[in-house]
């Protein structure tokens, strides 16, 4: 603990606040624990704690280990979305080859992400499908070329291609139509996955329709592969989803939040806001029932911004809202920038990373309200009942009050941004 103490000693005399986080691989290669992992650092940072990181050596085994601490602080960077990774060490800096026991090594003083040097699996040869913006982001900063979809239009000649599936069965179904037909006869195709993610359940489909040439299982994960055939079996091509027109005429993406019907708690806050007037945004607006309905009644308001990280949901909201004082950003909104403060906020959070809620990101929206708006703008939140949102508010707001509870929902109006007042 002597480290660990001399780390909050010494930050403390800048009134910097410390907390030790011990990550294992295993932490990092289990998709829900990986997100809930960039939850609690990026939570930690958004209060002005410097989380300070190690490896979990009490139940590490070499099976799990990360092996160095520059692999560790490599993979944490990724983690958050850092914008540098600095390295303290006893060499000059990155080389080609251990300098120790190669002389024809060279030294690298600099190269952009996806250079050959540094990205041994050919960034060059990679197209990265991401249609969530932080994923589609990290992606490109690591130097792959990324696309939020692909179809014909700009599908290059796919040798192979890798699925990840997501809890979403219909998702990643989809994924995996997607590919294979985009996929040259004779192709490799992998699909790779957490066992509480469903893969088992995908592997069962697609013995059905094609044989599969391996199956590699490894604690949680499960990694198999097949051929694409000359001809594809009609069953997969179906698997591919359309978005649907529900009840109202608007149009939703499939597997998405709320896919066949408006949420009940976006419900609440349309029939409850009070009048907004003047520069609005609503944070992780989804395919646009809040700014549709809250352009529709209220003319008052000057302009409605949509920041949505889902690409495939913000296309629906497009198609869903024509006012013209709606504009789409895709992006986190987190970390979003806009031109200028805004007058109002909406929100009804995400709030679920994997199969379990996460409040912490709710938090993160609450903060990101407070950085969004002005000093005397008002934010307008509504959450299910049992989300611990209180203590969130108050520490980001100088006022605030539920406006309603009803049906397991709550709606809050807060004001005074604690940001805008420093």
């Amino acid at each position: 603990m002597g480290l660990v103490q001399m780390y909050e000693s010494k930050l403390s005399a800048f009134n910097v606040g410390s907390a030790q986080v011990l990550l294992t691989h295993a932490d990092l290669a289990d998709r829900e624990r990986y997100l809930n992992a960039r939850s609690t650092l990026t939570t930690l940072l958004e209060l002005g704690v410097v989380p300070v990181i190690n490896e979990n050596d009490t139940v590490v085994n070499d099976e799990i280990k990360f092996g160095d601490n520059d692999t560790l602080g490599a993979l944490v960077a990724n983690l958050v979305v850092a914008d540098a990774l600095i390295i303290l060490t006893d060499q000059a800096g990155l080389y080609t080859a251990d300098p120790r026991r190669d002389p024809t090594a060279t030294f690298v003083h600099s190269a952009p992400a996806g250079d050959a040097r540094l990205e041994a699996f050919g960034a060059e040869r990679v197209l990265a499908v991401q249609s969530f913006f932080p994923d589609h982001a990290r992606l490109t900063a690591r130097g792959f070329e990324t696309v939020a979809e692909m179809d014909a239009s700009n599908a290059p000649d796919i040798a192979s291609a890798l699925i990840q599936t997501v809890k979403s069965k219909a998702d990643t179904l989809n994924a995996l139509a997607e590919a294979v037909v985009l996929t040259r006869p004779g192709g490799m195709i992998l699909v790779d996955g957490q066992k509480g993610e469903g893969i088992e359940s995908i592997l069962k489909e697609i013995k059905k329709l094609l044989p599969v040439e391996e199956v590699l299982s490894k604690a949680h994960g499960t990694l198999f592969w097949f051929e694409r055939p000359e001809k594809l079996p009609e069953q997969i091509i179906n698997w591919i989803a359309e978005p649907a027109e529900i009840e109202g005429g608007d149009i939703v993406p499939p597997g998405g939040f709320s896919a066949d019907h408006a949420d009940p708690g976006s419900e609440l806050l349309v029939a409850l806001v009070p009048a907004l007037k003047g520069r609005v945004a609503d944070l992780g607006a989804g395919w646009g029932f809040i700014a549709a309905n809250l352009l529709d009644e209220q003319e008052s308001i000057q302009s409605l911004d949509l920041i949505e990280a889902d690409w495939r949901v913000l296309e629906a909201a497009r198609v869903n809202i024509e006012d013209e004082r709606a504009a789409f950003f895709w992006d986190d909104a987190r970390s979003f920038k806009p031109s200028e403060l805004y007058d109002a906020v909406v929100c009804n959070p995400p709030f679920h990373t994997g199969r379990e809620a996460d409040p912490a990101l709710g938090r993160a929206f609450i903060a990101a309200a407070s950085r969004l708006l002005k000093p005397s703008g008002q934010f307008f939140m509504v959450a299910n009942r049992h989300l611990p949102y209180e203590a969130a508010l108050k520490d980001h707001f100088g006022t605030g009050k539920m406006l309603a509870e009803i049906q397991g929902y709550k709606l809050y109006q807060a004001g005074k941004p604690v940001r805008a007042r420093r």
